[in-house]
């Protein structure tokens, strides 16, 4: 809630009997008078109609299709709005058929959200019409608002002190339970701590226990290499290597009878046959 928001200007369009009014206000306190009639309630219905008051057709100027008026306030908590500089403004229009329209700053509104935006900012008073000076949720906030400084500084504090306060009762509340459900608690937390002894948990455990199940996870695709691995090396099929290099020893061991370099060759073949079978068994 603040006082510090204040009407620039009034721009008021086939209203009533005004057909086009501008008015510019002036920092400070500013007067209208004049004698009955003269027009000083055009200007008050025009502001209570822009701030999300009543509409009827009556308000449009004969001969016209629409009346508009719109309201530029200068007002440091208009930030909060979508604002730029400060400033807010409401327009509002009402067409011969009924329909019309709202803005906050540019942005489509609604009716409700005009008389929210203007409630702390706009208090209109006459004999029959009281407004925010009557409305019971805004009193604490009119009177912290003349405070100044430090006023708001020590509200500020005392929010925060008693939200802190709230907490603590709120956990405060939680410890202190009934007899039941007390005795509830108890018992599943009795229940999980016996859970946890019986199963005779050691230190490291959960790290052995991650590193087995990784190992068990891999097993499968090592039985499925070692298989393909077996099935390359003898199987069968004359395409394993078993069978290629029993055939090679052949041709070398027919070959070395007519050279000794050859034979030599087919010696250390053989060699490796010794090899490829003592592979074999340990895989199989």
């Amino acid at each position: 809630m603040t006082c510090s928001s204040m009407i620039q200007r009034v721009e008021i369009d086939t209203f009533a009997l005004a057909d086009h009014l501008g008015i510019d206000f002036g920092p400070g306190f500013t007067v209208l008078s004049g004698e009955t009639g003269a027009g000083k309630s055009i200007l008050i219905d025009a502001l209570d109609f822009a701030s999300g008051g009543r509409a009827d057709r009556s308000m449009i100027r004969s001969g016209a299709d629409e009346a508009s008026v719109s309201i530029l306030f200068k007002d440091e908590t208009a930030q909060d709005e979508s604002s730029s500089n400060g400033e807010l403004l409401f327009v509002r229009s009402f067409r011969t058929n009924g329909r019309g329209y709202a803005r906050l700053n540019g942005r489509l509104a609604t009716i409700g959200e005009l008389r929210e935006a203007s409630s702390s900012r706009l208090a209109i008073h006459s004999q029959s019409d009281q407004q925010l000076i009557f409305k019971e949720n805004v009193h604490l906030e009119l009177l912290d608002s003349y405070g100044g400084t430090s006023v708001s500084e020590a509200l500020d504090a005392y929010m925060s002190l008693h939200a802190s306060y709230s907490r603590v009762e709120q956990r405060l509340k939680a410890l202190h339970l009934d007899p039941e459900t007390r005795a509830r608690r108890r018992d599943i937390l009795l229940y999980q701590q016996n859970e946890i002894e019986q199963a005779g948990i050691v230190e490291d455990e959960e790290e052995t226990l991650l590193k087995r199940i990784k190992t068990l996870t891999a097993v499968r695709d090592i039985v499925a290499h070692v298989s393909r691995a077996l099935y390359e090396l003898e199987s069968d099929d004359d395409r394993s290597a078993s069978g290629h290099l029993k055939r090679a020893i052949t041709e070398l061991e027919s070959a070395g009878r007519k050279s000794a370099r050859l034979k030599e060759l087919a010696e250390r073949a053989a060699l490796v046959q010794t090899s490829l079978r003592e592979i074999i068994f340990e895989l199989d």
